[in-house]
C-alpha cells in the first residue's frame, strides 16, 4: 500500500509538473506575437488602480504598449486604430478602471475621438465579451482587432477572446521580474483548476501574494490576480 500511494503521488506531481512545462513553453510561444498588418482596434485590458483612481505601473505598461502601437501605424500614415480601454470599478475603487485608463491615454498623446472606455468588465472574460459589443456597433466583422496585456496573460486572454467569439492576436507588454512568479502561478491555476474551486485558486493566490510581498502591496496583487480570473 505504501509503495502504491509513493508510486501515486509521484506520478500525480510529475504530471503536474509536465501541465506546468507545456503551459510555460505555450507561453513563451506566445511572447512572439508582432504586429504586421494595419490594426483598426486595440483592447487594453483592466487590472486593478492604486488608491481608488491612480493607473498602476503595471496597467500603464499595458497601456504604453498600445500607445506604442497607435503612435507607428500614425507615423506610417494610417489610420490610426482605437483603442478600447476595458476595466470595471471594483469595490475599493473610486472610478472605473476604464475612465482612468482612458485619461491616462489621453494625457500621454491618444486623441480623444481614438480612445473608448469599456467600463462594465469585472474580470478577463468581461473584459473580452463588452469589449466586442463596443466594435461590434462600430465596425464591420472584417475589423482587425488584437488586445494588449501582460505578457503572463496573452495566453489565457487569448482563450477567453474566442470563447466570447473574437479570434485576435494578443501583444504582451512587459512586467516587473519580481511579479513574475506569482502571476504565472495565478494564470496556471486559472486554466487548469476546475471553475468551481475558485474561491480555492483565491485563496491561493491570496496566501502567495501576502508571503511574499507583504501584506500592503500583496493585498493590491491579489485584486489583480482576481481581476484577471
Amino acid at each position: 500500500m505504501v509503495t502504491f500511494l509513493t508510486t501515486t503521488v509521484i506520478m500525480l506531481l510529475g504530471y503536474a509538473m509536465l501541465l506546468f512545462l507545456n503551459f510555460l513553453v505555450v507561453l513563451a510561444l506566445y511572447q512572439k506575437s508582432r504586429i504586421n498588418q494595419h490594426v483598426d482596434f486595440i483592447i487594453v485590458l483592466g487590472s486593478g488602480l492604486i488608491g481608488g483612481t491612480k493607473v498602476p505601473p503595471l496597467l500603464r505598461q499595458r497601456i504604453n504598449k498600445a500607445i506604442d502601437i497607435y503612435d507607428t501605424q500614425k507615423e506610417r500614415g494610417e489610420t490610426a486604430p482605437k483603442i478600447i480601454l476595458s476595466g470595471g470599478q471594483g469595490g475599493d475603487e473610486k472610478i472605473p478602471e476604464g475612465q482612468a485608463m482612458l485619461k491616462y491615454a489621453v494625457t500621454h498623446g491618444v486623441a480623444q475621438t481614438d480612445a473608448i472606455a469599456e467600463d462594465k468588465s469585472k474580470n478577463t472574460y468581461e473584459n473580452m465579451q463588452f469589449s466586442k459589443v463596443i466594435i461590434d456597433e462600430m465596425a464591420p466583422k472584417t475589423a482587425n482587432i488584437i488586445f494588449v496585456t501582460s505578457n503572463y496573460h496573452t495566453f489565457r486572454a487569448s482563450r477567453l477572446a474566442k470563447q466570447v467569439g473574437i479570434d485576435i492576436e494578443g501583444i504582451g507588454a512587459p512586467v516587473s521580474f519580481f511579479f513574475l512568479p506569482n502571476a504565472i502561478i495565478c494564470e496556471f491555476i486559472a486554466i487548469y483548476a476546475p471553475k468551481k474551486e475558485l474561491k480555492s485558486r483565491w485563496g491561493i493566490s491570496h496566501l502567495t501574494c501576502s508571503n511574499c510581498y507583504g501584506l500592503k502591496y500583496g493585498n493590491w496583487l491579489n485584486g489583480v490576480c482576481a481581476k484577471e480570473f
